[in-house]
This record gives structure tokens, C-alpha cells and sequence, in this order.
């Protein structure tokens, strides 16, 4: 498959217009710097690949390019106006579920802490929606018995909406959001139910299945013709391997997946059976614990073929696991945290120092995550029409008719269920692979998957 590959001086402008991926921007619309001078914190020094895996029918859009109709900041919210004062309205009461608190390994504070923060911004800073500031009531789930209680209580308390964190069981919060007409949002999500749940739920970004999907077009432009999926054996991860294994065979890779229990601490044996059968490429699915039992594995057994995961095992005591045998994996990421000249990156960290100054580790994917679901909702709530009351009904009819910049990532999301056929809820599939390497180096590759997942009939219109 062909892609733009991008070498020379850096940072360089790289613009893309819908199904021609030519360097083309819209009259008076500056385009993002790909600084790749700079990497991430908890794994310096790190090789960048962006792969921007976005559908041809839309286009790459930039910050400051879109437009919105309520008074409160620009269209991008990196350059959001100030209003000097504090937001004091009526509250805009929004229901957070996440993981959190689990003995399983699966718990993502830094997610919370990281919304949180991203509506502090927004109340104290940009001065709320209208003046009106964003409230998120938490519940957070440590088992599924607990995901349904969050659900139940999140739909008697009468939300706008429901937003997610991460979570293994989404499909209990849907099913019980979508019959008491509570619409939900969130920045990933995993289960079928809610990934297909439009228009009840909406999902800004393709979470793992966006991620396999540009693990599957990156493999494709390495000529890799076999690979081997590890993921662990839950509902969600299960619902991502069904839903990507067919593009896997539609680019000629031969695909075989083995499932692991969640979470798995030793992954020896099953690495030692796996690597009998020399794979081209190992592709992991799996929570930080297991990511870490593989990074082990990976080490003791020698293994230094292609190895890579999807972003929720970028963390450091993944990475730190492999010791030598770390580097030239690569991750899976939905931000482009990387990128310090970034205006959302400027008021990502320049909001978190602010509002959640006890989380250091601001490049943690689970922090970008949390941050990006609240901005990209703002997005969303500024954009409903001056004087049009701000209801659940509106909301969704918003979500369903407008493009909206993603934060910390770049690429318009678009609600119209044509991002990933068969995925309605899904609004992009927009994924960038960073590489953990022993030198820094300037490199950028965007790759148009559309062809991919668009029937052959609409592909590259």
C-alpha cells in the first residue's frame, strides 16, 4: 500500500485532504507542526511513526479550522479564548464511569484525574459552555457487578450523558443507558453493544479496533505475511479481534490469535509454543500486567523479531520489563502528545500542572484519554447554536450532524457511522504507532486505510 513518507528538515507540515492525501489545506487554515524532536517522558529516547488512519470520505483537519456557534473560545480548544472569570451558571451534570479501584489490575486513576482537570479548564479558564460549568459525577467499576450499579445510578441521576473511562464491561453501561434514553460518549470503547450503538452511544475515537486496524496497515507496508495476535480473554478484547481479523486477511497477513487469561503474570510457556512457530510479528492486546508478563517472556526467550501493542500497555514498567529487549517495540497511541509545538499539547500540560499537579507522568496514556474525552465533548457542547437549549436530544442531534476538532490528535472526528463500517458508534479511527528505540529519529509515515474498511464501491471517493 502506498503513503506518504516524510523526511528532511523537521518539524515538518504535513496536510491531507479527503481521498487524495494531497498537501492541500483550506484557504486561511494553518497547518500542525509534527515536532519530532521530543518524546515521551517514561520511555525516552523513542523513533515516531504516525500512521493517521482516517477514512477518505473526511478530511484531516487542523486546530483552529473548524467553527462553532456558541460564544465560549475558537473553534480548536487549544486556542480557546480566556474569559478571565470563573463559570457560574447552572451546572452541565455529566455521569464519569471508569475503572477504577480493581484488584484485577485493570484501574485507571490517572483517566479521572485527568477529566477532571480538563473541566476545571474549561470551567475556570475558558468560562464553562455559555457560562454554564461542566460537572462529572464518578462511579467507578471494579468488577461488572459494579459497572452495573454506575450504570444504574448514572441513569436515575438524570444525566445529559454518560461518558466513559475505560472499561472492560461498556456493554452494561450501554444496554442500560440505551433504555433509559441516556446517550452515551466516550473517547474508546471495546464491546460490540456500544461500539455498534448508535445513535444511543458515540465514540470519538476506534480504541482497539482503530489500533489493530493501523497495526494491520503498517504490517501490510512491511511486506509482514503472518502475524500473531496475543489478547487477553475478555468481552472487549475478544469484540476487537472479530471485528479487525478480516482486515487483517483482506491485506494478505495470515493471522493467528491466541487468548490469554486477564490478567496473565506469566507468559513463558505460552511464548515458548507461540515463537516455535516463527511468527513475523507478535501484536498484543492486553492490559499493562500482561503487557508485562510478554515483555518478560519476550526477553528471556530472546525474541527480537517485530513486536507491538496497542496503547493501553504504553506504561513504564512495561517498557522497563523488556530491559534491552524493549527496544524497537512498538505502541499504539490516540494522541500526538509527542508533538510540544502542538497548541492542544501547550494547554494540555499548561492545564494539568494547574489542575492536576500531582500527576507527573503527563504523557501516560491513560492521562491524554481522560483529558481528550472531556475537550472533545466541550467541542461538541459549543457547537449546539446560541439559544438552543442544551438537553440530552441536542446533544446527540449535534454529535450526529457536526465534524469537530479532536484534541490532542488533530483529525476531525465525524459521527455519520461511515469511520469504520459496521462500527456506527465509531467517529474516527485515527491512531498514530510511536517506536521505542535507542536513538531518536525524525520519521513520519501517514497511511489513508480507507480502502481497508470502506466497501470497494466508496473507497478513495
Amino acid at each position: 500500500m502506498g503513503g506518504i513518507q516524510v523526511a528532511g528538515t523537521w518539524p515538518v507540515r504535513l496536510t491531507v485532504t479527503p481521498g487524495t492525501l494531497n498537501a492541500v489545506l483550506p484557504t486561511g487554515c494553518p497547518a500542525r507542526e509534527l515536532d519530532e524532536t521530543k518524546g515521551r517522558s517514561n520511555m525516552l529516547p523513542i523513533k515516531r511513526l504516525r500512521y493517521v488512519a482516517v477514512v477518505a470520505a473526511f478530511g484531516l483537519a487542523v486546530a483552529g479550522c473548524g467553527s462553532g456557534s456558541r460564544s465560549t473560545g475558537t473553534a480548536a480548544p487549544a486556542s480557546g479564548t480566556s474569559t478571565g472569570k470563573a463559570a457560574t451558571g447552572a451546572p452541565l451534570n455529566f455521569y464519569w464511569i471508569n475503572s477504577q479501584g480493581s484488584t484485577n489490575g485493570a484501574s485507571y486513576p490517572q483517566q479521572t484525574e485527568a477529566a477532571h482537570a480538563a473541566a476545571d479548564y474549561i470551567n475556570k479558564t475558558l468560562g464553562g459552555v455559555d457560562g454554564r460549568p461542566l460537572k462529572l459525577t464518578d462511579c467507578f467499576e471494579t468488577s461488572n457487578a459494579d459497572t452495573q450499579n454506575c450504570a444504574n445510578e448514572a441513569v436515575a441521576a438524570k444525566p445529559l450523558a454518560i461518558l466513559l473511562g475505560t472499561l472492560e464491561a461498556d456493554n452494561l453501561v450501554f444496554e442500560t443507558a440505551k433504555t433509559a434514553n441516556v446517550p452515551l460518549l466516550a473517547n474508546s470503547a471495546f464491546t460490540e453493544q456500544t461500539l455498534t450503538g448508535a445513535p444511543h452511544a458515540y465514540v470519538f475515537n476506534a480504541s482497539a479496533a482503530g489500533s489493530l486496524l493501523a497495526i494491520a496497515q503498517f504490517l501490510q507496508s512491511k511486506q509482514v505475511k503472518d502475524a500473531a495476535m496475543v489478547y487477553v480473554n475478555v468481552p472487549g478484547a475478544v469484540a476487537s479481534v472479530q471485528q479487525a481479523a478480516p482486515v487483517y486477511k483482506k491485506v494478505g497477513i495470515s493471522l493467528q490469535t491466541i487468548p490469554v487469561p486477564y490478567p496473565s503474570v506469566d507468559l513463558t510457556a505460552t511464548f515458548s509454543a507461540l515463537l516455535a512457530k516463527k511468527p513475523s510479528a507478535i501484536i498484543m492486546l492486553a492490559d499493562p500486567q500482561t503487557c508485562t508478563a510478554a515483555m518478560k517472556a519476550k526477553s528471556l526467550l530472546g525474541y527480537n523479531g517485530m513486536f507491538l501493542m496497542v496503547g493501553s500497555c504504553n506504561t513504564p514498567g512495561v517498557f522497563s520489563a523488556g530491559g534491552a529487549a524493549a527496544k524497537g517495540v512498538y505502541v499504539t497511541s490516540a494522541d500526538d502528545v509527542l508533538n510540544s509545538s502542538d497548541p492542544d499539547v501547550k494547554v494540555y500540560k499548561s492545564a494539568m500542572a494547574k489542575y492536576a499537579p500531582t500527576d507527573t507522568n503527563l504523557l501516560n496514556t491513560e492521562s491524554t484519554n481522560g483529558f481528550q474525552t472531556i475537550m472533545d465533548l466541550y467541542e461538541i457542547l459549543k457547537a449546539i447554536p446560541a439559544g438552543t437549549p442544551i438537553t440530552s436530544g441536542n446533544i446527540v442531534k449535534q454529535v450526529q450532524t457536526g465534524s469537530y476538532h479532536q484534541f490532542l490528535l488533530g483529525p476531525d472526528f465525524t459521527c455519520n457511522g461511515k469511520a469504520f463500517p459496521g462500527l456506527s458508534a465509531a467517529c474516527s479511527i485515527a491512531t498514530s504507532i510511536d517506536q521505542y528505540n535507542g536513538t531518536r529519529e525524525n520519521f513520519v509515515v501517514a497511511e489513508n486505510p480507507s480502502s481497508l474498511v470502506q466497501p470497494a464501491s466508496s473507497a478513495g471517493s
